[in-house]
């Protein structure tokens, strides 16, 4: 990935205690992200507020040493606002905002806001295999449950995106990594603090397992995440099971990859939800997806997904009730620059 090279000074004028002389070179990477929707279903009988339109977004990351051992990170995220008609009026929001200080070889300590540390898939657009995340990502992102008879309510990281506000503290423990964070409420609920543990790492060089817990005070109370990555040169595999202690029961997600070429691979996920709610059914994903290195640093991607959910009723006397994940196939192409 080329990097810009600017200096602190010009970027972050609220870190000028440090005098120019001293000043340390930062590093600003990011990516542009357009989709457009081929073809949206899932809001049948009514028309799709993203079928037949392009989707735009960026990311700016800002990377500065404080010092020898502290590290600062930013990241924003840049749209078009209301772009999916989801009624949002920013067109920036912060993804990341923390620092991190390595005190020894085997401690490092986190603070700020940053990507949740649980969970198989990675949240931005260039890390993924395909266009849109899978079921069990946007269990901690959120999800709405609308069961015909309460009020909706949506779950999940109440941040933008599937991210969390606090400390992490990250340690190595012979083969594995072990973190502890103490974190804002997923929910965001006044007064209360969630905890996180995960641990992770390499039973052999092809192989990565990491395991988990979230607590919530309320909504899910708590999230068990347990996945695996299984790596080679052709071939990437992950496998990943989550529990909840409330609102889903459990969430299954196998995801495969096969590079074709250095520059042509295709990818295949599947994804099955079960929920806790009376009444309230399962809803299973299958999605395809083929990707193309077009240049060194420009992707093309095409996505083919299938949603079922019985819990969409597919009723004009309904229009804003698309069940929990909405039931219908949808057809996107995907632009991604990195730089």
């Amino acid at each position: 990935m080329r990097k810009i090279i600017v200096t602190a000074g010009i970027l972050l004028p609220s870190l000028a205690a440090v005098s120019v002389a001293q000043a340390e070179e930062g590093q600003i990477s990011g990516f542009m992200d357009t989709v457009y929707m081929l073809s949206d279903g899932t809001n049948d009988p009514a028309d799709s507020p993203l079928a037949q339109k392009w989707g735009v977004t960026s990311e700016f990351d800002y990377k500065l040493n404080l010092a020898r051992d502290v590290k600062l990170r930013i990241d924003m995220d840049l749209s078009l606002a209301d772009n999916n008609g989801a009624g949002e009026t920013d067109s920036a929001k912060m993804e990341q905002a923390f620092i991190s200080w390595q005190t020894s070889n085997a401690l490092r300590v986190t603070g700020g806001v940053f990507n949740n540390p649980l969970g198989w898939e990675a949240e931005d657009a260039p890390d993924m295999f395909q266009i849109s995340h899978g079921q069990i990502y946007n269990i901690f992102d959120g999800i709405t449950i609308d069961d015909g008879i309460n009020p909706p309510q949506t779950y999940g990281t109440a941040l933008w995106g599937n991210n969390v506000a606090g400390i992490a503290v990250s340690g190595v423990v012979g083969p594995v990594v072990i973190t502890g964070g103490m974190l804002n409420d997923l929910g965001n609920a006044a007064e209360k603090t969630s905890f996180a543990v995960v641990v992770n790492g390499n039973i052999m060089k092809e192989l990565e397992i990491e395991g988990g817990m979230l607590t919530e005070d309320g909504g899910y109370e708590r999230l068990i995440d347990v996945n695996a990555t299984y790596k080679d040169a052709l071939f990437t595999v992950g496998g990943e099971i989550l529990l909840a202690s409330a609102i889903v029961d459990t969430a299954i997600g196998i995801t495969g990859n096969y590079a074709i070429s250095d520059q042509l691979s295709a990818t295949l996920r599947y994804d099955t939800v079960s929920y806790e709610g009376n009444g309230v059914d399962n809803t299973s994903t299958i999605t395809m997806a083929v990707g193309y290195l077009l240049e060194k640093n420009l992707g093309v991607n095409f996505e083919i997904k299938l949603q079922n959910d019985p819990n969409d009723p597919d009723d004009a006397a309904q229009p804003n009730n698309r069940g929990i994940i909405g039931d219908g196939d949808m057809i996107a192409l995907e632009f991604v620059a990195s730089f």
